[in-house]
């Protein structure tokens, strides 16, 4: 549309100035024209309308609303509530993750990092939890995507979707049934 109306006024100015400078006007006379044409096509044409911007459609909306955020480095994860921090656990101890639906009211997934003495959990709508997802996804070998997307099908109950080391060997006591993790 720019483009266009551009052309337009380069094409209204050129005219009016060949007319005039046809004539055998003085120099003075074609650009005064020039600038009244240029004037009135300003104020005669109306200008394109403003372009509204579109919501990206690749933005992840913000949790606004969970009391949950999950913060992580590359020593630890930390679980705060309210803004306060929970619980935490290292990823050097981090010996589980599983997803544990909640289904006191509506199904609601949460998240269990277990390490030897506890761990910690947060809900799925917990501010950050999709970065934590994804840096979990890298530095947990054999993370289980697959088992991830089970998980969240689910009404009730849980599944592990990482383990570390023997998956065989006895892991933390963690309770996947269900429930209120809180």
């Amino acid at each position: 549309m720019r483009l266009l109306r551009g052309l337009a006024f380069y094409a209204a100015v050129v005219a009016a100035t060949a007319g005039v400078a046809s004539v055998g006007a003085p120099l003075w006379m074609v650009i005064a024209v020039a600038v009244v044409v240029a004037v009135l096509f300003e104020m005669l044409v109306p200008p394109p309308p403003p372009r509204v911007r579109l919501p990206d459609l690749a933005a992840k909306p913000v949790a606004a609303d969970s009391r949950f955020e999950v913060r992580f480095d590359d020593e630890m994860v930390v679980v705060l509530y309210d803004g306060a921090p929970r619980e935490r656990v290292t990823w050097s101890r981090l010996r589980l993750v599983g997803i544990r639906i909640d289904d006191a009211w509506l199904p609601q997934p949460w998240w269990l990092l277990a390490d030897a003495d506890g761990g910690c959990t947060f809900p799925s709508d917990a501010r950050g939890w999709e970065e934590m997802l994804h840096a979990m996804g890298e530095r947990l070998p054999g993370f289980d995507h697959g088992a991830v997307i089970r998980a969240m099908t689910l009404m009730s109950g849980g599944v592990v979707v990482w383990k570390a080391g023997d998956p065989s060997a006895p892991s933390p006591h963690l309770n996947l049934r269900g429930g209120d993790p809180r």
